[in-house]
């Protein structure tokens, strides 16, 4: 299983302190779905090349 960065721990940690939004872009399918089960948002960079927004715009 990949380990995801402590940075993102971190980040996801201070989100709620402070008023911002963290979404991941991911290179593939498998590394987003990583992110989320961080509680993290995550889009492939696929999706956003093809659609050009996320899915919370």
């Amino acid at each position: 299983m990949l380990r995801p960065p402590l940075l993102l721990k971190n980040s996801k940690r201070s989100q709620g302190y402070l008023s911002y939004s963290i979404i991941g872009f991911a290179p593939s399918s498998s590394a987003a779905k990583v992110l989320s089960e961080l509680k993290i948002q995550s889009e492939t960079v696929a999706r956003l090349l093809v659609f050009g927004t996320t899915t919370t715009d």
